[in-house]
């Protein structure tokens, strides 16, 4: 044998023997809490019997407190076969329902009727041991008297208790702990009840009992009395006090619990300078900074708002022209905010701008934000922003609809950015009228009784991401000397008249990546005089009305590169009217029903590469060159819009003779960073003709302009709930709870096992520092303090946005490359101030707050050299520190 056998034998045997051995311990203790058990039913019976053969006024228990009294001892041992068992009796009076409750519970003694609760008594014996065998058994009987003497010689009152959830509203809870102690005599009764109803029969008592329920998982809800010190305080009167029970009155008692419930606090820099607040409920004469006394009108906001402030707008309808008066800073933007949540105004819904000849109307300002609102009826255009000096401004979010004019209109402006925008319904949907250096991210533009899209004598602008379709003009228009503009990866279809066309004495134009089909135009145009290495790169044109790609009228030193021209109703690619010395190469032509390609009056076409196939004819005006193909190209599945070429490495059953028959190679094409394959792998080696899907993620939504910022670690701050448990002798509330806590060095805490609650934040304090608390989520800010609900079972995530008058940024970046150093440290120090931090990967290090005053401080890295130097506090403060690599 190998060791390896004499180790897996050995292992398979002591497997066997556990098991063996296992098994015989459970047979063991199976048999000994079987004989263990059968000797407490014993004990159990006979203890039941001893207490049926007591007299009447014998059966209860003689320990202090008790109620019925008897003789019967609450808590008994006895030992047999070696097992010491413990025998507990419990004996209550039982008010019986069906003859009445308390008051209505009458009985016939010698004297005459009585009110008597106390109809019978009944008996719980539990015997319980111990040991590896453990168990218990309970048994119960009833002992019934026998004669209205007997029952009314010890009375009392009923104490009915019910126990309801707070959600749903007045549901039971089931199987509370229910427990009543009489502080006088200590008498205790509990009880947990699978309806969350209990009924105690208790002596008479004033104000002495004291009752307590409770659950695992829930919060806990009690009596108090006058007298009780809760978390330090003397409670003078109760809120809800001990209860009287009274001789043959009904005392009914409810309480409301639920399931614990947890906060998620962070701690954090209010970035907004200010923030103001409309609602329709608002007034221009108030200061609009807080949500209980907020402007009516977002032009007075728009008036007020200076660099670093957010204007929060809540729902309904403002029909107003709304013009900002001031502008934002490259650091400090100025956003307009539609508060559809509710989240700072407190009014949830549609925020919509409506019924003047604009909306937004922006002339001469620069670095602000519009986000999220709903623009319609306007006469002239939604969005005006005009002006040489209006640039850096952002148009996020927005529905643009039923505007007579134009959705945005931009003219003689700047980089302006208008994204994730739908527009829809309008006489244009953008117009950009020289606007350089502007960006259009994935708008939806649609429906507009013109063109989708207008760039008009702009230098610059980038189109990506964008859906233009349905429009009764073009979907995407470039025009009018419009220089070095990108359009990519837009979709376009179902317009009216072309997809894209870029028109008009435009140069260095890129349009790559696009998909146009179904327009009952062209798919792509470039016409009247387009050139200097303009470009028709990667696209995808199918199913249009007239050609897939057109040149036309002196477009000349243009590429026509890597396209798919698929099925359109006349030419594949045609290029006339002197549009000379263009070339075209790696494009697939196939099934258009004219020409694949055509040339008319238009010498010097380079042509090849191209596989052109099934058309009609192929070549018209131009003949194939050997470089070229006529075979079909092996789409997936074209039939459902997939142009996916066919690869064996992809999981088809061939290959398209399309793969590797390019002009080049795909890295220097710059078709590396595409694919013709189903499974995203990227293009390499020779390029694959025909277009190639782009894999660059379309771009998220932004999420709206934030009010926090950075966090604020050691925050400190008190947080108390609604619920009181009394007032004290000053009739000051005593709350149930009030705790001052602290966020950890991320400005986090978790509170776990908190109840249900409206619940307070205030009284913020970080370093020895007072901070103020500007706003807050989800509840908002009011009066420096915010009041969050917490319903139960919930994890409640509050952010807490506070600002210092002092605080400091420090920017770590390599000294040569000007890359920001992640992970280096930064120690900020004076006398009564230490701390260090790391940089995070934008070479970030936040101090807040701090005092006015000079600091010390000191930089370093692994590998570079430390720097130390001294700053002054005042205000906010930036500083970038450049550090040099160690030689």
């Amino acid at each position: 044998f190998t060791l390896i056998d004499v180790l897996v034998g050995t292992s398979l045997m002591l497997i066997v023997f556990l098991a063996i051995f296992g098994a015989y311990q459970l047979g063991f203790k199976v048999l000994s809490q079987s004989k263990a058990r059968i000797t407490a039913i014993a004990i159990a019976t006979q203890k039941i019997e001893e207490i049926n053969n007591l007299p009447y006024e014998k059966v209860g228990t003689n320990e202090e407190g008790c109620f019925p009294c008897g003789d019967i001892p609450k808590i008994a041992t006895t030992t047999q076969n070696n097992i010491l068992y413990t025998i507990t009796t419990r004996i209550d009076y039982v008010d019986d329902p069906k003859d009445g409750l308390a008051e209505n519970d009458s009985t016939w003694t010698h004297e005459g009727y009585k009110c008597c609760p106390t109809d019978y008594k009944k008996a719980i014996v539990n015997v319980s041991w111990s040991g590896r065998a453990s168990g218990e058994v309970s048994f119960n009987t009833v002992i019934s008297p026998r004669s209205g003497l007997q029952e009314c010689k010890q009375t009392g009152g009923v104490l009915k208790v019910s126990v309801f959830k707070k959600v749903p509203e007045g549901e039971m809870v089931s199987s509370p702990l229910i427990e009543v102690n009489n502080i006088l005599t200590g008498l205790y009764k509990s009880a947990s009840p699978d309806d969350g109803t209990q009924y105690f029969v208790l002596p008479t008592s004033t104000d002495a009992y004291k009752i307590t329920v409770s659950k695992p998982g829930y919060s806990t809800s009690q009596t108090y009395g006058s007298g009780d010190v809760y978390q330090g305080q003397t409670i003078a009167f109760p809120d809800k006090p001990h209860v009287s029970i009274l001789e043959g009155q009904l005392w009914p008692i409810s309480f409301q619990i639920d399931k614990l419930s947890k906060f998620l606090v962070q701690t954090l820099e209010a970035k907004a300078k200010k923030i103001y607040y409309v609602r329709k409920n608002g007034n221009d004469e108030n200061d609009g900074l807080s949500p209980e006394f907020p402007f009516l009108t977002i032009q007075k906001a728009a008036t007020e708002a200076t660099a670093g402030d957010i204007v929060f707008v809540g729902a309904g309808t403002y029909e107003e022209k709304i013009i900002p008066q001031n502008s934002g800073t490259v650091s400090e933007t100025i956003a307009y905010v539609a508060d559809t949540s509710g989240n700072y105004t407190g009014d949830a819904g549609e925020v919509k701008i409506s019924g003047k000849d604009f909306g937004f109307y922006i002339v001469d300002k620069k670095y602000l934000e519009i986000y999220g609102f709903k623009f319609s009826e306007a006469t002239s255009s939604a969005i005006y922003i005009g002006g040489p000096s209006s640039k850096e401004i952002e148009i996020i979010n927005n529905t643009i609809s039923n505007n007579k004019g134009n959705g945005i209109y931009v003219e003689n402006a700047s980089n302006i950015t208008i994204s994730h925008n739908d527009i829809h319904s309008n006489a244009r949907g953008i117009y950009l009228n020289n606007a350089n250096s502007s960006s259009l991210i994935k708008n939806t533009v649609h429906q507009n009784s013109s063109e989708g899209i207008i760039v008009e004598k702009s230098n610059d602008v980038v189109l990506k991401f964008n859906a233009s379709f349905s429009n009764t003009g073009k979907g995407i228009l470039i025009s009018n000397n419009s220089n070095n503009c990108q359009i990519e990866n837009n979709i376009t279809y179902l317009n009216n008249s072309d997809g894209i066309q870029v028109f008009d004495h435009c140069s260095s134009v890129r349009v790559l990546n696009n998909k146009s089909w179904s327009n009952q135009g062209n798919g792509i145009v470039f016409k009247t005089h387009i050139a200097n290495v303009s470009e028709i790169t990667s696209n995808l044109t199918y199913d249009n009305q007239k050609a897939g790609i057109l040149l036309s009228d002196n477009c000349v030193n243009n590429t026509i590169s890597n396209n798919t021209s698929f099925q359109n109703q006349e030419q594949g690619i045609l290029i006339e009217l002197d549009s000379n010395n263009n070339e075209l190469k790696d494009n697939i032509v196939v099934k258009n029903n004219l020409a694949g390609i055509k040339v008319s009056n238009s010498p010097n076409i380079n042509n090849d590469y191209n596989d052109v196939w099934q058309n009609n004819p192929n070549y018209e005006g131009i003949s194939a060159a050997t470089t070229s193909i006529s075979l079909d190209p092996l789409f997936v599945d074209s039939e459902n819009d997939d142009f996916h070429l066919s690869h064996l490495a992809a999981g088809q059953d061939q290959d398209s003779p399309c793969i590797d028959a390019g002009s080049d190679t795909a890295e220097k094409l710059g078709m590396d960073k595409g694919t013709t394959r189903t499974d995203n792998v990227l293009d390499s080696g020779i390029v694959d003709m025909g277009y190639h899907y782009s894999i660059e993620p379309s771009p998220s939504l932004p999420d709206a302009p934030d009010p926090f910022g950075l966090p604020i670690a050691y925050t400190q701050f008190h947080l108390r709930g609604d619920k009181i448990v009394g007032k004290d002798i000053s009739e000051q509330e005593i709350y149930k709870y009030s705790q001052t806590t602290t966020t950890d060095a991320l400005g986090s805490l978790e509170i776990s096992d908190i109840e249900w609650d409206n619940y307070t934040f205030s009284d913020f304090i970080s370093s020895g520092i007072d901070l103020d608390l500007i706003v807050s989520f989800p509840s908002p800010a009011i009066g420096g303090q915010t009041t969050v609900f917490l319903p139960p079972d919930r994890e409640q995530i509050v952010k807490l946005g506070i600002r210092a008058e002092n605080t400091l940024l420090i920017t770590v970046k390599d000294a040569s490359t000007t890359e920001p150093l992640f992970s280096s440290k930064v120690r900020v120090y004076k006398d009564g101030y230490d701390q260090s931090k790391l940089t995070d990967e934008n070479g970030d290090a936040y101090f807040i707050p701090l005092e006015k005053a000079t600091y010390n401080l000191e930089v370093s890295a692994e590998g570079y050299a430390t720097s130390t130097d001294s700053i002054l506090i005042d205000g906010h403060i930036e500083k970038i520190v450049k550090l040099n690599k160690e030689l």
